[in-house]
């Protein structure tokens, strides 16, 4: 088949920029780092048909969520979540099949799908459906699994999110790239359109990060906090978005030489011109810093968007965005 027989498609956001429909989403982190919260955090929203942080309100009315959770105790736990964020459980639907992600797996969970007329499927986590025989470090293996969520989740125009545990780190090693952080094969996360990873930084704050996206565009990270409640329970709160001067996942320290100078530079040029500066502009005022048009380019990614203006392309400051220092 030649490009000419192949028609073009639009990526369709389920949640812009994080979540795209008919495709694979990755949610990943520490247990306990509240990727679960997360997770019923969005069902409870959609539930109401509430918008999600960053989307316009009125976007979508209420939907449904399926949920294969093999880690929480729906009584004692999912519920209790979800009735903290005022969810609508008519909307919130659990398998209490036990699926193993192979061909009669793929049907069930069709099946499902198709009674419930979910929009959002969340596999929690994904480990737990392997089943026996996979082994979760040979590619091969995770490929074909993912291959046919992928092929699911575009078949039956839904978002998938799975969830994933992160790998045991060795005692006093550095942090690495988010990416590789997860447990299992990398293929996990070939196979997903975007990848979103929990972190704690400094003082307990946590953040949702979006470490990786087939569509070029990232969006900034996401802070929220977790509550313990007198039942024990817990409430979940988004936070602000946000965007570290270091160019790292929020809640990483490592940084990158000179980034964080250059990113603050950029952010307050900006800030003090709101309706926005032609890009040819800002990389002549910043070579007179030393601050080069790559460099630029780099840091630009959360802090500014780009338009077409009068010919030229002009950036604005992002105004979901603020620059917090780690």
């Amino acid at each position: 088949m030649s490009f000419s027989q192949i028609k073009r498609e639009d990526i369709v956001w389920f949640w812009d920029p994080y979540i795209p429909l008919g495709r694979l989403t990755m949610l990943g982190g520490d247990p306990g780092a509240g990727k679960s919260f997360i997770t019923t955090a969005i069902a409870a929203a959609l539930s109401r048909g509430d918008s999600l942080p960053g989307e316009p309100e009125g976007v979508r009315g209420p939907t449904v969520t399926l949920m294969l959770n093999a880690e929480d105790d729906p009584a004692d736990t999912l519920r209790p979540r979800l009735e903290n964020l005022h969810a609508d459980m008519t909307k919130i639907w659990l398998s209490t099949e036990d699926i193993i992600l192979d061909a009669d797996g793929f049907e069930t969970i069709r099946e499902m799908v198709a009674d419930t007329d979910a929009k959002l499927l969340i596999i929690d986590p994904i480990v737990a459906f392997l089943g026996p025989k996979v082994n979760m470090n040979n590619a091969n293996e995770v490929r074909h699994i993912m291959k046919g969520l992928a092929l699911m989740a575009k078949k039956l125009n839904i978002a998938i999110v799975v969830v994933r545990h992160n790998r045991k780190a060795p005692a006093g090693a550095a942090a690495g790239k988010a990416i590789y952080a997860g447990n299992g094969s990398i293929d996990f996360t070939a196979a997903t359109r975007s990848e979103l990873a929990v972190t704690e930084g400094k003082n307990g704050v946590k953040f949702m990060n979006h470490i990786k996206t087939n569509s070029g565009r990232r969006g900034p990270s996401i802070q929220y906090s977790i509550e313990a409640m007198a039942d024990g329970s817990g409430l979940f709160r988004w936070g602000e978005f946000v965007v570290m001067m270091s160019g790292q996942p929020a809640g990483l320290s490592k940084k990158f030489k000179g980034e964080s100078e250059v990113q603050a530079w950029l952010f307050d040029l900006l800030r003090q011109h709101p309706d926005g500066l032609a890009a040819k502009s800002i990389f002549e005022m910043g070579k007179m810093k030393n601050y080069s048009q790559t460099k630029l380019e780099h840091v630009k990614k959360g802090v500014a968007v780009s338009e077409r203006m009068a010919g030229e392309w002009v950036w604005k400051l992002d105004p979901n965005t603020k620059v917090v220092v780690e």
